[in-house]
């Protein structure tokens, strides 16, 4: 992907049809309708392909070779329920794998939802209950890292405020920015 957001595949020719031995040699798993040896649309087959290619990406605790679709869907359950901020990633996975070649997104599609994931992924969780996104920006210290109700739950000395959990720092108030920036630098 590059600094336009354009992300580019590249085929290197690994997959090739052997006529004598009438073999298909690639990378596994291949959509069905390789594997069926019936006719199939080359863009579907490549949208499958990317599937597993952002299931690798996918964060897991250790590698899972992606040998067939139940092992993927057996892992989605295993990881599952994954954040809010993976669960369209997860969506769009789910819609490049699909076994039928129809049913499968198009190419404007999935850049469409990359992008919903981009957008997703600037959103960041807060540090306590990580349910939430952060919404409370801490004067003076400048510190966002936590939402309403977890600021609203923090400990307040005895003249009723609260510390900032990362520079103890009093908070004199908060406030709302569209800065997802965990610190903003005082100017």
């Amino acid at each position: 992907m590059n600094e336009n957001n354009q992300c580019y595949l590249a085929d290197f020719g690994t997959a090739q049809e052997w006529i004598t031995h009438s073999t298909v040699v690639g990378t596994f798993p291949l959509p069905p309708e390789l594997k069926s040896c019936s006719l199939y649309d080359g863009r579907a087959a490549d949208v499958f392909s990317f599937g597993i290619f952002l299931f690798e990406l996918l964060p897991k605790k250790a590698y899972i070779r992606p040998d067939d679709l139940t092992t993927i869907t057996n892992t989605f359950k295993e990881i599952a329920p994954l954040n809010e901020f993976n669960r369209i990633y997860e969506e769009l996975i789910e819609s490049c794998l699909q076994p039928k070649p129809e049913d499968r997104p198009s190419a404007i599609a999935i850049k469409s939802k990359l992008l919903e994931c981009f957008v997703e992924s600037e959103k960041k969780p807060c540090f306590t209950c990580e349910k939430n996104i952060r919404k409370c920006r801490f004067q003076p210290c400048k510190h966002k890292i936590i939402c309403q109700s977890c600021y609203d739950a923090l400990a307040k000395n005895e003249n009723g405020k609260a510390e900032c959990v990362i520079c103890r720092k009093i908070i004199d108030r908060w406030t709302e920015d569209e800065n997802n920036q965990s610190y903003q630098e005082q100017f």
